[in-house]
């Protein structure tokens, strides 16, 4: 108690004197309200009252007497008809029943865009929230901007509403693809320091106030810790996601483990959300020993060199503030099933320096050797404290990446799905046994970033049944007894680690 009101007495001295059209994080949506989104520090004790914060620091937020508090969350379809609304933190598993019946309500900014929806029925709609109590039916006028009704089935990624006699197509999801189920949730669920919340209402000066409140969770919740042991973020899109499995099993035992409940995504949506991702790391128990970071699959389409060094100067401001010993990986290689970049000119040239490189020309093999990965580390470069961790090297020398460096992406030979051809090896994904080198290469690392350099990664078992013509074809003519020693052999791993070079 006594250190969270000397928490909260450090935050009140703080002067909130940013006006409102400063905040670079508030924002309308299609529906017009304004939303910000942080990690919860409290103000008073019944969690009326708190602060956001985000990239723009501290937004005081007030809830209004009727708000309408719901969670957010990815929901399998499954999930959704069985009416389930599950989720994991840690190793604790959250359940709620959701009722048979639910409701769908979508706001809009304006009379175009309502009369719009009323036309076009099949065309979908986007920012409708799910509702656990009933809404009654209602049809936008000009005076009353917005559509409720009851949803009957899913249709895709969107939902139908039936609103009297008329179906509408209205998508539901909000941040990271996660479905948003108000009225689920109480204000007594909104927990300090232990979440992110997405608030929704207006700014009058300086204040939010907030009629609704979606709570989405976070595995940095510390109440799986073990106290004794060292905390550890890996922070990346799915390629993390794709040697998340190996990397935890490396470090069982050894580290607590964490990820941001998300997928990271591009080095621009780094720098909107990394302190959401960090936490609140100056209390007691949600500091961070150590922290793996990345950017670069996603930003291949429209990313340019100038927008992505600036993201990663501003993510890496915000990693030194923690004191952790900080890892950069990366990012890993296109295979050669993409083909080759279709024409240099449609690459820019920078006048700046005189290389040719503005531009990112999408996913083809060798976009990450030529372009993502020496632009990363010209800013990486510039940090000397933080290592590097080399999973693009890894994959690219070491022939236990087997066919799927050579044919991955076989049916994108121009950078699109070409149905006509038959693709075994998968995309730029990493396959289930390559993922197995690259998450203990990162594993490796951070014990040795933490001073275990004579510790052990967890034994990996292999199986060799796994490998040969029976095996999946990312597996097929991999060496058994050469992919053992790597994942096994410090010396082999180490060979891709800037700290030992």
């Amino acid at each position: 108690m006594f250190k969270h009101l000397t928490y909260i007495l450090c935050f009140l001295t703080v002067p909130l004197t940013t006006q409102a059209a400063d905040y670079k994080t508030v924002k309308a949506g299609k529906d017009g309200i304004l939303s910000t989104n942080g990690i919860i520090t409290p103000i008073d004790l019944d969690m009326k009252h708190f602060y956001i914060r985000n990239a723009d620091g501290n937004i005081e937020v007030v809830l209004s007497d009727d708000v309408v508090v719901g969670f957010q969350e990815r929901i399998r379809e499954d999930k959704f008809i069985a009416r389930k609304f599950e989720y994991k933190v840690g190793k604790e598993d959250f359940s709620y029943d959701l009722p048979k019946d639910l409701y769908v309500r979508l706001r809009f900014s304006d009379w175009k865009r309502a009369k719009f929806a009323l036309d076009n029925p099949d065309r979908a709609l986007w920012d409708g929230k799910i509702y656990v109590t009933k809404l009654d039916d209602h049809l936008p006028t000009e005076n009353e901007l917005w559509l409720s009704g009851k949803l009957t089935d899913i249709d895709g990624r969107s939902k139908n509403v039936q609103v009297g006699d008329r179906i509408f197509k209205v998508g539901t999801t909000g941040h990271n693809g996660q479905e948003l189920f108000m009225g689920l949730a109480k204000v007594s669920d909104i927990k300090p320091y232990t979440q992110r919340v997405f608030v929704f209402g207006e700014m009058k000066g300086n204040i939010f106030h907030a009629d609704e409140v979606s709570i989405m969770r976070k595995e940095d919740a510390s109440v799986n810790d073990d106290p004794k042991l060292p905390r550890v973020l890996f922070i990346g899109d799915s390629i993390s996601g794709n040697y998340d499995r190996a990397f935890r099993g490396a470090l069982e035992g050894k580290a607590n483990i964490y990820h941001p409940p998300v997928n990271c995504g591009p080095a621009t949506n780094g720098a909107e959300h990394i302190m959401n991702w960090l936490g609140p790391y100056t209390q007691k128990g949600y500091h961070w020993n150590v922290i793996s970071f990345n950017f670069g699959q996603w930003d291949l389409a429209k990313g340019s060199e100038e927008t992505y060094q600036t993201a990663l100067h501003s993510v890496i401001n915000e990693l030194l503030k923690t004191k952790a010993k900080l890892i950069w990986v990366n990012t890993t290689p296109i295979p050669g099933g993409y083909g080759e970049v279709a024409g240099k000119a449609v690459i820019l040239k920078k006048e700046r320096t005189g290389k040719m490189g503005t531009w990112v020309p999408g996913k083809h093999k060798g976009v990450m050797k030529d372009y993502i990965n020496p632009w990363a580390m010209e800013v990486i470069s510039q940090y000397p404290q933080i290592t590097i961790c080399d999973q693009h090297a890894i994959l690219w020398n070491e022939k236990s990446a087997g066919d799927w460096l050579q044919l991955g992406g076989t049916n994108r030979p121009n950078g699109k799905v070409d149905k006509s051809i038959t693709d075994d090896y998968g995309d730029n994904h990493i396959p289930q046994m390559q993922s197995q080198i690259i998450g203990r290469l990162l594993a490796r690392q951070v014990l040795d970033a933490l001073g275990k350099t004579s510790e052990a990664l967890n034994p990996f078992d292999l199986n060799e049944k796994d490998f040969g013509d029976k095996a999946r074809a990312s597996n097929r003519g991999i060496d058994f007894a050469d992919l053992k020693d790597l994942l096994h052999n410090d010396k082999r791993l180490r060979k891709y680690s800037s700290s030992e070079q």
